[in-house]
């Protein structure tokens, strides 16, 4: 099978996590499918090309896993090739078409805010301010990005985000709405408008750690549709959506309200029980 990757346009997943508790052959197979199926919704005339942004929490790095195994070339269900850069790979379940994975971190903040750092190939640690965080990002090479969370916009962490907002040059930080939220949900004023300064929203599915949402991948996010280096792809795309002004078509939809209840039920007892947050 070839590893040439399709695109343009490409269909991105902003948000992804690739939970120790998913059969990885299956996350793959679903993601790939799931391209291909929003690909259809939109309407696309081309094969879109799907990109999976990883956002790995503390203590987990799956991207690192999947380079050693490519210098490796393990044998296995997956195919997978290096891109000619650290931050990016390439993988399939064949028959199907290749996928570009791109290093990423998730960030948890002092105030309990979360902070996406796409494109990075370092572990940052936890626990600064939202400021301090988003300049650690930036310092790393990588997109800062804050992902819509439930209740985590709201009262006090919502003022702090605000007063972040206000303070940040629009061109240097995103917005992310969630897979996750329910359908019924409205999407935040700060999503809708960018905020203050019309801040650029970067969505994506924000799987949980739970064996039902190994198939959640590539279902919920962005179009790009201008060309890609083949040779530094996740390089070239953080360069084009750290240009200003420009806003993306994005895809999918929320959850169904039960299963949104359900995962919210499920969050909070593994929060209790001492589980991760994400």
């Amino acid at each position: 099978m070839s590893m040439e990757f399709k695109g343009p346009p490409y269909l991105i997943d902003g948000h992804v996590h690739l939970h120790p508790c998913f059969d990885e052959a299956r996350f793959f197979r679903a993601a790939a499918d799931n391209f291909v199926a929003a690909g259809l919704a939109l309407g696309l005339d081309d094969s879109p090309g799907g990109i999976l942004m990883l956002t790995e929490s503390s203590g987990t790095n799956r991207f690192v896993d999947l380079c050693q195994r490519a210098e490796r070339q393990d044998p296995s269900n997956l195919e997978i090739a290096d891109t000619g850069e650290d931050r990016s790979l390439l993988v399939a379940i064949p028959p199907g078409d290749p996928m570009l994975v791109v290093a990423g971190r998730q960030l948890v903040t002092s105030e309990s805010l979360e902070v996406l750092a796409l494109g990075c190939v370092s572990e940052l640690p936890d626990g600064d301010t939202l400021g301090a965080t988003l300049d650690r990002v930036r310092d790393a090479g990588a997109l800062p990005v804050i992902p819509w969370g439930f209740g985590k916009w709201h009262s006090s962490r919502r003022r702090v985000l605000l007063e972040v907002l206000q303070l940040q040059p629009p061109d240097s930080i995103f917005l992310g709405d969630n897979g996750g939220r329910a359908s019924l949900l409205p999407q935040s004023a700060l999503l809708r408008g960018g905020g203050p300064k019309g801040i650029p929203n970067l969505p994506g599915s924000d799987p949980l750690p739970f064996p039902k949402e190994e198939t959640r991948a590539g279902s919920f996010g962005f179009v790009v549709e201008e060309s890609l280096d083949p040779q530094r792809p996740a390089t070239d795309l953080l360069r084009l959506l750290a240009e200003p002004g420009p806003t993306f078509q994005t895809y999918g939809s929320g959850l169904g309200a039960a299963t949104f209840v359900r995962n919210q039920a499920a969050m909070q007892i593994r929060k209790r029980l001492g589980g991760a947050g994400r």
